[in-house]
């Protein structure tokens, strides 16, 4: 009997698991699992392809454009920010209702099925909001976002308006 990495029941990270296939093992490791698409030949070009996918829909967010989130968001989609609607039509009202928002990625990082995004929406006059620092962590799912936790405060710095 051979020992298959990919499914041995032994705690064994993902990434050691392939690691230790070796380039030739890995392809076939890979069909044999059923995990064929490009998104998922290996563990960089997956949290590659994640990212690129949250950062559409940071941009969507921005424009304040829902149309397209059908496309981004998981039909089970699943909110835990509080605040924010529930499900994946709740957060298209929430886009909605928040308009066009500048929002400014500072950092992304990836790793396996979670995205995080700390990003800042720039304050444009003093006297109204100040600036707000945002800190994202998304969960992709069959190429669609599929969970989202959020966080927002005043940036450091910020001038806060007078009352």
């Amino acid at each position: 009997m051979t020992h298959d990495p990919l499914r041995s029941s032994s705690v064994v990270s993902r990434r050691a698991a392939l690691a230790g296939l070796g380039s030739g093992g890995l392809g076939l490791a890979l069909v044999s699992a059923g995990l064929t698409g490009a998104q998922e030949a290996t563990p960089a070009t997956a949290a590659a392809a994640n990212t690129r996918l949250v950062e559409r829909l940071v941009a969507a967010i921005g424009a304040g454009d829902s149309s397209g989130m059908d496309d981004l968001l998981s039909p089970d989609y699943v909110q835990h920010q509080p605040g924010v609607p529930p499900g994946r039509e709740g957060f298209k009202q929430f886009i909605i209702a928040l308009g066009p928002t500048p929002l400014q990625i500072l950092h992304t990082v990836a790793e396996g099925d979670l995205v995080v995004v700390h990003s800042v929406i720039p304050g444009v006059d003093p006297a109204a909001t100040p600036e707000r620092e945002l800190l994202d962590l998304f969960r992709v799912a069959n190429g669609r976002v599929a969970e989202h936790w959020g966080a927002a405060n005043v940036a450091p710095g910020a001038a806060t308006p007078s009352a």
